[in-house]
Parts: C-alpha cells; sequence; structure tokens
C-alpha cells in the first residue's frame, strides 16, 4: 500500500523581513506545497515547492496543485522510484513548478532507498555548508542598512540589492549607500527584475560601473535576447539571467551566446532535479557562470537546492530564502558565517512534520493499475 498525502501552508517571515520585488511587488506570505509518500505507515519520500509564484511561472496554486494529484492519482505506485521519475519526465504536460515538486520527492525517496543525501547520487563530494547571499528587497534606506548590517554581523557578506521599484535614481543612491557603509567588505550585485528597457540599459550600467557590482541580474524583459546577444559582448558588468532561463532551450540559447552572461538556475523553473543538472552541466562546459538559486521559498525547497548546488559547484548561491521564517514545519537549517547547512542525513535532509498540519489531500493504491481518480471530491478547496 502506497499513501500520497499533500500538505499547503502559509509561511511568514519575522518582523523586519518583507518580501517586495518589480516582478512580484509585495509579498506577505510563501504558500507551499509538500508532498508526503508512505509505505507500510513508514515515510518513504518527501518534498516541497512554494506554488504562490505566478508572477514568475504565470500558472496559479491551484493549478499547480491539480497538476502535482493528477499525476500521482494516475501513476502506478507498484513501480520503482526511479521508474516512476523516467515516467515524470516523460510526461511532456506537466507544468515545471509541479515537475519539480514530484521530482524532488522521487529523488528524495531514491536516496533514502541508498541511505544516502541527495548529492550522493551524484558526487562523492560532502561539504559541511555552501556559500549563500542575502537580498535587500525594497524598504527605506535606514531599514535597508540595518538590514544590511544585521546579515553582515552573521557573517553574510555577499548582498544583492532589489532594483527597479523605484526610480533608477532612487536605486543607484541605495547601493551608493552600501557601499558607503560597508565599502568593499561586501561582494555587492543587483537584481532589475526586467524593469530596465533597452533605452536605458547602456547608461544603467555605465553609472553602476564605479560601485564595483559582481553582476546585474535580468536587467530586461526575459524575451529581449537580442539586447542579450549584444550585451553579452559589450557589458562592463556580467548579466545574470533568471527570468531568461526557464527552459532548456533557454539554457542552450545562453550556452551558445556565452560573453558577459551568467546564469540564475532554480529547481521550480526548470522542473527538478534532472533538468537542473543537465543545465548546469551544459553551461558550465559552455563556461558560463552559474548561480543555483530559488524563490523565496521554505526550507525543504532550500535544502533541495542545497543539494544541486553541491552537485554543480557553483559559483554563486542564492539559498536565503527560508532565513528568517517563523513558521516552517521543516527544521534543520542552519543559517550561519555567511553559509547554509543541510544534516547530512539520508534523502534531502530534513523532514516534514505533518502533525502540526491538516492534510489537503489524500491517495492511496493498492494495485498496480492506478483508479480513476475524481479530483473535486479528493481535493478541498
Amino acid at each position: 500500500m502506497t499513501k500520497v498525502q499533500l500538505y499547503r501552508t502559509e509561511l511568514r517571515y519575522r518582523a523586519g523581513i518583507g518580501l517586495y520585488t518589480a516582478a512580484s511587488r509585495s509579498v506577505s506570505f510563501l504558500e507551499e506545497l509538500y508532498i508526503e509518500v508512505s509505505r507500510a505507515d513508514e515515510i518513504v519520500g518527501i518534498g516541497g515547492i512554494r506554488v504562490n509564484v505566478e508572477y514568475l511561472t504565470g500558472i496559479k496554486p491551484d493549478d499547480i496543485e491539480w497538476q502535482v494529484t493528477t499525476w500521482i492519482s494516475n501513476a502506478d505506485w507498484s513501480s520503482s522510484f526511479s521508474a516512476l521519475l523516467d515516467s515524470l519526465h516523460l510526461d511532456s504536460e506537466i507544468c515545471a513548478p509541479a515537475r519539480a515538486l514530484i521530482d524532488q520527492t522521487l529523488h528524495d525517496a531514491i536516496a533514502r532507498q541508498q541511505d544516502v543525501p541527495v548529492h550522493r547520487l551524484w558526487t562523492e563530494d560532502t561539504p559541511e555548508a555552501v556559500s549563500t547571499n542575502q537580498t535587500l528587497f525594497w524598504c527605506d534606506d535606514c531599514e535597508m542598512v540595518n538590514l544590511a548590517k544585521t546579515y553582515v554581523d552573521r557573517g553574510f557578506t555577499n548582498l544583492k540589492l532589489r532594483m527597479g521599484i523605484g526610480s533608477f535614481e532612487q536605486d543607484i543612491h541605495r547601493l551608493r549607500i552600501i557601499r558607503e557603509v560597508f565599502g568593499n567588505t561586501v561582494d555587492l550585485s543587483a537584481d532589475v527584475n526586467g524593469a530596465w528597457n533597452a533605452a536605458s540599459v547602456d547608461e544603467h550600467l555605465t553609472e553602476l560601473l564605479p560601485l564595483n557590482l559582481s553582476y546585474v541580474e535580468q536587467p530586461l524583459d526575459r524575451v529581449c535576447w537580442d539586447e542579450y546577444e549584444r550585451l553579452a559582448g559589450e557589458s562592463p558588468i556580467t548579466i545574470m539571467l533568471d527570468e531568461s532561463a526557464s527552459s532548456l532551450s533557454d539554457i542552450c540559447r545562453i550556452a551558445s551566446i556565452g560573453g558577459k552572461l551568467a546564469v540564475h538556475l532554480k529547481l521550480i523553473k526548470l522542473g527538478g532535479f534532472r533538468p537542473l543538472l543537465q543545465s548546469g552541466k551544459r553551461l558550465l562546459e559552455a563556461n558560463v557562470p552559474i548561480m543555483i538559486g530559488q524563490m523565496n521559498e521554505g526550507a525543504m525547497s532550500t535544502a533541495a537546492a542545497i543539494q544541486a548546488a553541491v552537485v554543480l559547484k557553483s559559483e554563486h548561491n542564492e539559498l536565503y530564502g527560508a532565513d528568517g521564517i517563523i513558521n516552517d514545519p521543516v527544521k534543520g537549517l542552519v543559517y550561519s558565517a555567511g553559509k547554509v547547512s543541510v544534516p547530512a542525513s539520508s534523502g534531502i535532509g530534513l523532514e516534514l512534520d505533518s502533525d502540526s498540519l491538516e492534510a489537503h489531500w489524500s491517495y492511496e493504491q493498492s494495485t498496480s493499475i492506478p483508479h480513476t481518480f475524481n479530483f473535486q471530491q479528493g481535493v478541498t478547496r
């Protein structure tokens, strides 16, 4: 008997941390969706992603859940987890976030069966911790400096400032403040979330040059490929692509361009470990720097991204997402000295406290033949 349960809950940050970007605007909570698979009353696989990311994916949270439950209820759970994983990635209809959640859960189950951390499925490396940046969201100058000081005092000297919400003059003023307060003791970068236009991008990059930024992330809309090809050869600052790196075809295109481009890879965008690792290796072979990151997400998603970062030995990491969440049902991540660590146990490395949550959906299968599933009866809205 295989039992699969879904849990859906809202995670919130402590006071003083507010998620606000040019793409998302203000986000008051992170809506997380978890899968828990058990056999003979023993938990054998878990996974979790954030689903209120429609501003990135264009897919509503309920639609992501619908695709997850539909796939689960039609899968042959008498098969091996490896076979289920192969089946998942042959399904061209399922969206990337739903695929990422199921892929993560199946990899967790495979690693648990082998009694190894997920990253050991691909590499023997087992670092104690992985470096990460911290992001400064839209807020007043005083709050921004206080938050930056808090991060630097904790050893997080790699800071990224969100731009594109106010005017460019406001943005460069804020960046100059960070440089004035911390000098070159911090590694500083900026994320525009596609808010600039082609007419202004060269001027803005030139003005940012004295601030010694490591990179400028997604300055233009994701489809501005002609401009990105030009900037790859002409930009005075490395251009990190995020929204423009949302599929394997995007990855191949960026790898062929090269130049001053770098890429921000996320499990939720690409659809799980398998396509993310394939993408990372393709980019590294083309000498394109990569960053392993995530949406602002809970500990489970963060731990999965850590596993990917270990495998790819990424030059940059953006794994701060779970830092400061006050009600995460997944415990065990440790943020310290500019790094984040996950326990060296089997699977993704963390456990879901499902007793603190109410099951949102449940499914059981006792035969190798999937039965017909009525979604309306199976999910409580």
